[in-house]
């Protein structure tokens, strides 16, 4: 993997976000997409793991948040809006101790607002109170961030998280969409979302991929969607 960044076929697209209630687009979602020779196209998630493994994702992490930060400042230049950017961080990413510094060194460098950049923590990490992780978290919303749990399920210790610490959204992962939208199913995510309401969190799904399951988490409550339906991850502009 190192040598396919170094090579550039390692690149940065972007998912939309878009507002529930209305479908207007309310941010963009920065990915890693690698464009292999021989097995394609290779996406986010499979990048991030191999990354992982192979102790590459501190500096990928990095290029990739400055990356998306000077195509979101160019594209708002250009007059395409002032779209957020949102960023998804890896348990190493998020207990970095250098995260805060190269965070604000980027928006310096950039020029993109803090106010304009979203940033996802592992919530199973702000819920077991890693220290280097919450305090990341804090300093970074002090600074202007908008904070994230990200892979939200609505557990107790997620909730208390909440109350005590600056999150701004929740993130829900895809497989917490079900599949049967039962009356069950219907409630417990409800209540789900009304909680995190109460708490002043942005409820913020994925998996969305078709108009029904938009029209099932509107109805939920949650704020905003993205997936499928909303459009595939591609380059700025595309």
């Amino acid at each position: 993997m190192p040598g396919a960044w170094e090579s550039g076929e390692i690149d940065i697209v972007f998912r939309p976000e878009h507002r529930l209630v209305d479908n207007e687009i309310t941010g963009l979602t920065a990915l890693l997409r690698w464009t292999h020779p021989e097995q394609g196209v290779i996406e986010h998630e499979r990048c991030v793991e191999l990354a992982e493994t192979t102790g590459l994702m501190l500096p990928l992490g990095t290029w990739l948040l400055r990356g998306a930060a000077e195509r979101i400042r160019w594209w708002q230049e250009a007059g395409g809006g002032d779209l957020p950017l949102s960023v998804g961080l890896t348990a190493s990413q998020a207990t970095d101790q250098d995260l805060v510094g190269n965070v604000l060194r980027v928006l310096g460098d950039t020029g993109l607002s803090a106010g304009s950049l979203r940033l996802g923590l592992p919530s199973g990490l702000l819920v077991a109170d890693h220290d280097d992780a919450v305090d990341n978290l804090t300093v970074l919303a002090d600074a202007g961030v908008r904070t994230a749990m990200d892979g939200f399920t609505g557990s107790v210790g997620e909730f208390a998280c909440l109350e005590v610490l600056p999150v701004r959204e929740v993130w829900i992962p895809r497989w917490e969409v079900c599949g049967e939208r039962n009356p069950i199913t219907t409630r417990v995510l409800g209540d789900l979302v009304a909680v995190a309401h109460l708490a002043g969190a942005v409820v913020v799904v994925d998996g969305v991929d078709t108009g029904e399951l938009a029209e099932w988490w509107r109805g939920a409550g949650a704020d905003v969607g993205v997936g499928a339906y909303f459009g595939e991850p591609a380059g700025l502009g595309e």
